[in-house]
């Protein structure tokens, strides 16, 4: 397991970097996203860099601030880490 990774093996940084992503395409900063979620900057700068695990609640905020299906987002968990890939 990597530092990125949570106990059950979850792949936090690409989680996180695909949020990053989506705000990043849509203009926004993360104070942005702030006022159309609720959720405090410190705790999306931390989903963002991997820092912690994301409540499923906070996920769905996102995804709909953000106009995109949770589906879409949480997708980057399929594909296998990069230190695998050939």
């Amino acid at each position: 397991m990597s530092s990125a990774e949570d106990e059950d093996g979850i792949d936090l940084r690409a989680l996180g970097h695909e949020l990053a992503r989506r705000r990043v395409a849509k203009g926004w900063s993360l104070t942005d996203l702030v006022g159309h979620t609720g959720i405090a900057k410190a705790t999306l700068h931390r989903y963002e860099m991997a820092q912690t695990n994301h409540t499923i609640r906070h996920l769905v905020k996102i995804a709909r601030a953000l106009d995109v299906p949770i589906s879409q987002i949480v997708s980057v968990l399929d594909e296998p880490p990069a230190s695998s890939q050939n």
